[in-house]
């Protein structure tokens, strides 16, 4: 062991990196720092084959602030394609970032991929709790990547232990990216398990924000609702604006919670659960509206002003539990299943943000207030009912929050088909087995039926959210809704599957897929070829959402020597039936621009 001042400390280990040399080299990851009275003990394993881990704890005698320091390492660009990070806003060209990891957001972990879709080098970070900031810059002099990661530099808590510990794993597998990420967040698994996926989080529900905003009445949602169940959809969602008479869609009145617009609220809750539907209710933790009675009660609570808004400090437990208790009430005494809990990360520090524990704070980080109140959050209303709904949002998805909700939303990207798309991919590939949701779905009464599937099919693999007025849609628009709706139902589990493609990731997603052992959903919206993903695949939904007319098909060597197809259009009405002996060559399929195809070999 090593007492270590202000220092670098390169790793000299015996393990087989010479084939890896070239392009990165574990024996050059240094770690930089003044350690003052911590030890720091380091150790780099390898589990398995091209997988690496950097174990790092620092120890210290007497409780003691933990140091601010800097993980480095280099990786050639070579052979490296785009680079994914699970931020809503990022893209292929993200060579140059900085961004913060934190429980209000954010993965800790960034993952390079090669041409053709595969793992070149990924790392993730076992504490997504901590902020981090993480660093990634291509040197134009040697076409080289340079990472760092800072631990404890950004407004770091002034909270006194003993023992710090993080794991960095390096995945440098030639695998599927998806096969990387998902391997990664199982890794995270073991530090934090997620919350179980009720049933409910897995169906199609309906949302009235960007239908209703704050213009929401009784009558009409009851009507709204009936519409819904009879189209497969299970819950509604009332967002922001049930509880104000403030027509400024400015949140400057959230925070106290009363229902003055939906007046009746037990009345109507029960109403809509008569149907068979379940109901969450909007709320945020993070901000009270500067016209609140809450931010006249809480004065001296808050991080700091944001717009008409308060952002709540979390480290005080009088803020924790005046809103637990808000949501435990409202759960009781209005019969909720649950909420959907908004603008989680903005509670961060500013320069000004005091970082230590004092003054009625109990925390010293805000890091560890905020995970500490979703977990008391969650406890709670679970003890009410044990398969309470908690919905997060983008960007407050990461493995510390996947504790403490089941529904994982897309950011609001209202109309914007191609962003859903992206949004979504995000959250599945980093969230095997967990229940994504797609923005809520809107679009204009007079789109074409197929400018308006394209919605719908640019999320197929995550859970609907709809927000249409579905009293005033077009009859053909309905048609279509009630098809896809239904489909989707039924083919659940396969949409749903961890066996999750997403192609081209640096193109936004090319085309999407799952599969299992006997069939397969391929949705294109830039590709244009289809082929089995399991040698014993007999049957395969493809999904046109190119707005082209033509598609391949390439049977491959097992999927059987004659191929039936079925063809569809946006509504689900049957176009024609075929049956074509494989001769080898891929099928040129001749279908509508948007609808679905559906093949199955014998």
């Amino acid at each position: 062991m090593l007492k270590v001042p202000v220092y670098v400390i390169t790793f000299i280990c015996s393990l087989p990196f010479t084939l890896l040399a070239q392009w990165f080299d574990p024996d050059k990851i240094s770690v930089a720092g003044d350690f003052g009275p911590f030890e720091l003990h380091k150790e780099v394993k390898n589990p398995e084959r091209d997988v690496y881990m950097l174990s790092l704890k620092l120890r210290s005698e007497q409780p003691a602030v933990v140091p601010g320091f800097t993980v480095q390492w280099s990786v050639a660009s070579k052979e490296i394609y785009s680079i994914w990070d699970n931020r809503f806003n990022s893209g292929r060209s993200n060579y140059n970032l900085r961004m913060h990891s934190r429980v209000g957001g954010n993965l800790a972990l960034l993952s390079y991929i090669g041409k053709k879709d595969h793992n070149r080098f990924t790392f993730g970070v076992s504490d997504n709790q901590n902020t981090l900031v993480i660093a990634n810059r291509l040197s134009e002099e040697d076409a080289t990547f340079y990472v760092s990661i800072d631990f404890f530099k950004d407004k770091p808590p002034q909270k006194r232990v003993t023992e710090y510990s993080v794991d960095i794993r390096f995945d440098l597998r030639d695998i599927r990216y998806e096969k990387a990420l998902a391997d990664m967040a199982h890794w995270w698994r073991q530090y934090y398990p997620p919350a179980p996926v009720p049933e409910a989080t897995l169906a199609p529900w309906y949302s009235t924000w960007y239908n209703f905003h704050y213009q929401l009445t009784e009558n009409e949602l009851i009507r709204e609702c009936r519409i819904a169940k009879s189209l497969g959809m299970e819950g509604i969602i009332i967002d922001a604006g049930w509880m104000t008479l403030d027509n400024e869609v400015n949140f400057s009145t959230v925070g106290d919670y009363r229902p003055e617009r939906l007046t009746n609220m037990k009345q109507m809750v029960e109403k809509i659960r008569d149907m068979g539907m379940k109901v969450m209710l909007w709320y945020t933790i993070s901000m009270a509206g500067v016209h609140s009675e809450a931010a006249t009660r809480f004065e001296g609570k808050f991080l700091r002003k944001d717009g008409m808004t308060m952002i709540y400090d979390p480290r005080y437990p009088e803020v924790r539990e005046h809103l637990l208790a808000i949501l435990e009430t409202a759960m009781q005494e209005w019969g909720l299943d649950g909420f959907k809990l908004d603008f989680m990360s903005k509670m961060y520090p500013d320069e000004d943000t005091p970082n230590d524990k004092m003054r009625g704070r109990d925390f010293a980080s805000i890091d560890n207030a905020t995970a500490h109140w979703l977990q008391q959050i969650y406890r709670r209303l679970s003890a009410i009912n044990e398969d309470v709904l908690l919905e997060f949002r983008q960007p407050h998805i990461n493995p510390v929050t996947q504790q403490y909700a089941n529904m994982f939303r897309a950011i609001d990207n209202f109309n914007m088909e191609i962003a859903n798309r992206i949004y979504t991919s995000k959250i599945r590939l980093a969230s095997p087995g967990l229940a994504t949701h797609s923005d809520m779905l809107k679009w204009h009464t007079e789109e074409s039926v197929d400018d308006a599937a394209l919605q719908l099919l640019n999320g197929i693999f995550s859970v609907p959210q709809i927000s249409v007025k579905l009293d005033s849609i077009p009859k053909d628009h309905m048609q279509m809704l009630g098809f896809w709706l239904d489909y989707w139902t039924e083919n659940r589990p396969l949409l749903m599957s961890e066996n999750f493609l997403a192609d081209g990731p640096g193109e936004n997603y090319t085309a999407l897929h799952t599969y299992n052992e006997n069939a397969q959903i391929s949705a294109l919206y830039g590709k244009e070829v289809v082929a089995p993903l399991h040698p014993l695949v007999k049957k395969i939904d493809i999904i046109n959402a190119t707005f082209k007319p033509t598609l391949y098909f390439d049977p491959g060597d097992s999927f059987g020597k004659s191929v039936s197809i079925e063809i569809f259009d946006s509504k689900g009405q049957p176009v024609s039936q075929t049956e074509i002996d494989y001769a080898g060559e891929p099928l040129r399929i001749r279908m509508p621009e948007v609808g679905l195809v559906r093949v199955s070999g014998f």
